[in-house]
This record gives C-alpha cells, structure tokens and sequence, in this order.
C-alpha cells in the first residue's frame, strides 16, 4: 500500500499526526510545533507529503469557555495570555 499524506491535525484538545486514511497514530503532543516536527519527519521516512490542518477558531473559543462553563476559574484572559494563578 502506498502512502501518499501524512497530516498533522488537532483533534480532542491535543495535536495528533495520522497517515490520511487510516486511524490517528498513538500519543498527541501538547504542541503544535512538536506534532508538525514529527509528522514532517514520518512523512519523510515513508515518502509522502506533509500537511498540516490548522486547529478550528471553534475549538480556540471552546478551550477559552471551558473553564467558566465548568465553574472552575480561568487561567488565561481572552487574548490567551496566563492570568495569575487563581488558586493560590
């Protein structure tokens, strides 16, 4: 089976890389810069193409409301900087 694209994509809060049609591989990172990393050097090792499908706006305004429709304080302002720490 040939292989033609490795993607690096973000799926239930962390960034995941998967060769197009077949399941997301094992792990996440927590960075996208990690995840693209190693999704270009798969691609490369298996001689397809890279490509990287950037994180919806809806899940950057979800990730911002978590934390308020759960009750529990927030720990960055709007612009996604840290706040100080809310719980002592």
């Amino acid at each position: 089976m040939e292989i033609d694209e490795v993607e690096t994509v973000w799926v239930r809060g962390r960034w995941v890389n998967r060769v197009v049609g077949e399941e997301d591989l094992p792990g996440g990172f927590a960075s996208r810069e990690q995840a693209v990393e190693e999704g270009r050097r798969l691609a490369a090792r298996l001689g397809a193409t890279h490509r990287i499908v950037e994180r919806p706006d809806h899940a950057v305004d979800a990730e911002r409301e978590y934390a308020p429709a759960r009750g529990l304080p927030r720990t960055t302002d709007d612009e996604g900087r840290p706040l100080d720490n809310p719980s002592g």
